[in-house]
């Protein structure tokens, strides 16, 4: 018996860079079965060389320097339709260095946005190493819960997409995110930074070390340090070593121990946050402790903590050292401000992304969606 491939399915017409049609996908209406599906790879048709409107893309690429990459046909329909002419999608289909070093001829920066499953975002950060690898900058951006492009489109404004692309997240911070849990987590802690390290490790230094910082603040480990690995200086498992926490004594936080340096040894610096609400950007217990002695004792309390041996403090203060030598060719003040800003910069990023967790519930209140857009403006 005889049937028909494409059976039950909405087909798409899949044209080559050229314009002409080469095979056909077809996405599934209803049903068991794979969501999508293309025509058998031919003398005519390789679908590891080939994305789906690409055709009609490589222009807009060319002229905005940027794509939009996403999974499924109709997304990329969606997006044309509301102006974004320079998406393309793969089609259902695990991208290919192929396929990026298409994509890599029209534009260096690449904007992703696959399904919200966990098969999606697998398939994401995969997706994002291979695009690096051929010398795209790519940054993933996130819809609400539930909604690809083509669902969040037909019911928001194009502008509202946009919007969207300007909070999107570069490769290494995104990977970052996703195993911060388990890299703060005793029992797999081990195992998630040997592979955060090693996918890192396939990416350009310099692209990785701009967020030493953020890396460090999260694994433990030194910038310097971080610089000797990705440099090749240092061994894996000596990394790793150095970023596991002793006594199970909470990891310090680089740019809070920066900040409490600074004001232990300045007293410019205490003057100039004297009246701020430094505790409400700082996490650190120790850190906290240490800001709160120092505004109401100062230098007497550096001595106090000496006299007694207060390790965790003393610890803290050598850290924040190593951080502020870092600053080269800032002065005193210079590197006040920029790490008051970073710590200021985290803490806005840490209160949008918990309004926006609680717009994705529908639990936001009128309050906090007014304050989301004070906060995104603030950010910018």
């Amino acid at each position: 018996m005889l049937y028909d491939t494409f059976r039950g399915r909405v087909i798409f017409p899949i044209k080559d860079i050229t314009g002409r049609i080469v095979a056909f996908g077809g996405r599934l209406i209803d049903g068991e079965g794979a969501k999508y599906i293309n025509s058998s790879d031919s003398k005519l048709f390789n679908k590891r060389r080939n994305l789906y409107l690409l055709n009609a893309a490589k222009n807009a690429i060319h002229d905005k320097k940027r794509s939009i990459l996403v999974e499924e046909c109709m997304d990329a329909i969606r997006l044309h339709k509301c102006g974004f002419t320079e998406a393309v999608a793969s089609c259902g289909t695990s991208l290919t260095p192929e396929q990026a070093s298409l994509l890599s001829r029209y534009a260096d920066r690449c904007y992703i946005c696959y399904d919200n499953d966990k098969a999606g975002q697998n398939a994401t950060l995969r997706s994002m190493y291979v695009l690096a690898q051929n010398g795209i900058n790519v940054q993933l951006f996130k819809l609400f819960k539930g909604k690809d492009p083509d669902e969040f489109l037909s019911t928001n404004p194009p502008e509202s997409f946009e919007e969207l692309l300007k909070l999107a997240r570069p490769l290494v911070l995104h990977h970052l995110e996703i195993l911060t849990p388990a890299i703060q987590n005793q029992g797999t802690r081990k195992s998630a930074l040997r592979e955060l390290f090693a996918s890192l490790s396939q990416l350009d230094v310099a692209e990785v070390l701009q967020y030493k910082l953020q890396l460090a603040e999260v694994t433990g480990v030194p910038p310097s340090k971080l610089e000797e690995y990705f440099s090749r200086k240092v061994t894996n498992k000596e990394l790793t070593a150095m970023s596991t926490p002793q006594n199970n004594r909470q990891i310090e936080q680089p740019f809070e121990a920066a900040l409490c340096s600074l004001m232990a040894k300045y007293s410019e610096c205490r003057l100039a946050l004297l009246n701020d609400r430094l505790l409400n950007i700082v996490h650190n217990p120790t850190a906290q402790l240490v800001i709160d002695g120092l505004l109401h004792n100062g230098v007497d309390q550096i001595r106090l903590w000496r006299d007694i041996g207060e390790f965790e403090v003393l610890s803290l203060l050598a850290r924040g050292e190593e951080i502020c030598s870092q600053l080269e060719g800032m002065s005193v003040m210079e590197k006040l401000q920029k790490v008051y800003r970073v710590l200021c910069a985290r803490t806005v990023n840490g209160r949008i992304k918990y309004i926006m967790a609680k717009m994705q519930k529908s639990q936001a209140t009128t309050q906090e969606l007014l304050e989301l857009q004070r906060l995104k403006t603030m950010r910018l």
